[in-house]
């Protein structure tokens, strides 16, 4: 999906209008609305089928309503039924009864809509909209009203295809036999290799690396779109394309079954750390010819990708030779998305002391999106969200094996014990507390940029940052720029403004070592 500073960072779009609660309240015998029974056909799974089935209703005629979810904004309405070993031709229904988002059938204005299901059976993928071994129906252009009695069939497995490689990039598909014991299934990340603009294999010459670490909701299909719509690749979109020409560059995938696992080991994502750096960096350095030393290892984030990136180097740093955040996510859970988790008593999730909504998304000071919708909209598409993320990375495992939620998704009453949890990753705090053993091998090495106007309040986790890094003396480059928001930071001048700097930093290094 691709990233937008004001729908972003929830990994689908969000619809445009706000959450109604009041029809989520409405008694259902007061509901009326059309009824869609949901199969599905032995062609998709000849299985009994445990999963989930997801109704999308889009006001889009044009195209499928899944792809309009992915890509945004959705017009429309999202549902979801868990199943349990439903049968091929066995009927889901869908009708008031079942909870949707913004709001359920109930509450749908008579109209022509698109309308399709899916069936959600990947357990190693947090996209349920394309993820292989799932299922969907085609796609039907009904009038929908009170009186509205219609089904549709998911008859067509989804088949992803591999990325075949294109010009300089090469796509690899790494076996992470680490996660896949963790899931009990055969798990791959999905990683792109992009090689200099001037390699010539026969040279035996070997280049410094970046490792890319993109954000939550980042359309990663192509490697090619990804680096050209920041400049980085020939030839972009415009401009001279002759930066990356010294370097190899690497787009990790950071999504697992549960979403955003930011290269972190963690009860409910998996050992994606202990892959990255026992399976994926040395499939990378065994194949390529990068510059497999600290001095030629760098790191490259955004949002979320900028949290993990600073992880990254923080916690390996004689392993990468310097780290450049964009925008990273919250860096203190004194301030994780407007909550202060360390707090007694800890606030609401959903409204401040004064009892206004907790603002979760601004653009131009109006608010944007409340933290209160984005739970009710995790709470219908599930894994692979914000939110959802980021409990994965931190919170324990319930009784169920599932990661227990940061707060109550109707009332926003925070779980102390989950609240602790969360409070023990703190990036700051942990920073702070290892300082003296960290300084001599990070000094120069961290690069922090974000704009004041952030369109998430990040801004403020920064300037935490700033003050404690200026005080320890850490030869560090963190900047808070003036009139600036979240799409600013991934701005193509941004980008080469990066560029240059890792390429003085790496020729600064090769000449020192000479």
């Amino acid at each position: 999906m691709k990233i937008d500073p004001v729908r972003s960072p929830a990994t689908r779009w969000l619809p445009q209008f706000a959450l109604t609660l009041l029809m989520l309240a409405l008694p259902l015998a007061a509901q009326r609305g059309p009824t869609i029974s949901v199969s599905f056909d032995k062609l998709v799974s000849r299985e009994a089928a445990t999963g989930s089935v997801y109704l999308l209703i889009s006001r889009k005629l044009v195209g499928e309503p899944r792809e309009s979810l992915r890509s945004g904004p959705f017009d429309g309405i999202v549902l979801r039924r868990d199943v349990n070993r439903l049968r091929a031709g066995d009927e889901v229904i869908f009708d008031a009864s079942v909870a949707g988002h913004p709001y359920g059938l109930g509450r749908l204005e008579p109209g022509r809509y698109a309308i399709q299901a899916l069936l959600d059976l990947n357990p190693g993928s947090a996209e349920f909209t394309d993820a292989d071994g799932n299922g969907r129906s085609g796609t039907r252009r009904v009038t929908l009203d009170d009186a509205t009695r219609t089904e549709l069939v998911i008859d067509e497995p989804i088949i992803r295809p591999r990325r075949e490689d294109v010009g300089r990039v090469r796509y690899r598909y790494l076996e992470s036999r680490i996660v896949g014991r963790q899931l009990g299934t055969r798990f791959f990340m999905q990683t792109a290799v992009v090689m200099p603009l001037n390699y010539r294999k026969e040279e035996g010459r070997r280049y410094p690396v970046q490792y890319w670490i993109p954000g939550i909701g980042e359309d990663l299909r192509s490697a090619v779109k990804f680096f050209q719509k920041r400049g980085l690749y020939f030839p972009p979109f415009n401009g001279s394309g002759d930066h990356c020409k010294d370097f190899i560059l690497v787009l990790l995938d950071p999504n697992g079954r549960r979403g955003f696992h930011g290269f972190r080991d963690s009860a409910g994502h998996g050992a994606f750390r202990e892959a990255l750096f026992a399976e994926i960096i040395p499939a990378i350095e065994d194949e390529f010819p990068v510059v497999a030393e600290p001095a030629g290892r760098f790191l490259v984030g955004r949002g979320a990708g900028g949290l993990a990136a600073l992880r990254l180097q923080v916690e390996n740093p004689d392993f990468f030779g310097g780290v450049w955040a964009l925008a990273p996510d919250p860096l203190s859970h004194r301030d994780f998305f407007g909550l202060d988790l360390g707090a007694n008593p800890l606030p609401n999730a959903f409204t401040t002391p004064a009892g206004t909504e907790r603002v979760l998304v601004r653009r131009d000071g109006k608010k944007v999106l409340s933290l209160r919708e984005q739970a009710a909209f995790e709470r219908i598409v599930r894994r692979g969200n914000l939110l959802q993320s980021y409990v994965a990375m931190y919170a324990p495992l319930g009784s169920d094996l599932e990661p227990r939620p940061l707060f109550h998704p109707e009332t926003g009453v925070i779980d102390p014990e989950v609240a602790r949890a969360f409070d023990r990753h703190d990036f700051l705090a942990n920073l702070e507390a290892n300082w003296a053993s960290l300084r001599a091998s990070l000094q120069g090495k961290i690069h922090v940029m974000v704009g004041d106007e952030d369109d998430f309040y990040l801004h403020r986790g920064v300037a935490r940052l700033k003050t404690f890094l200026d005080g320890a003396g850490a030869n560090a480059s963190v900047e808070i720029l003036p009139d600036r928001d979240h799409g600013a930071m991934d701005a193509r001048a941004v980008h080469l403004r990066v560029q240059r700097e890792i390429e003085a930093a790496w020729k600064n290094r090769a000449e020192s070592s000479r």
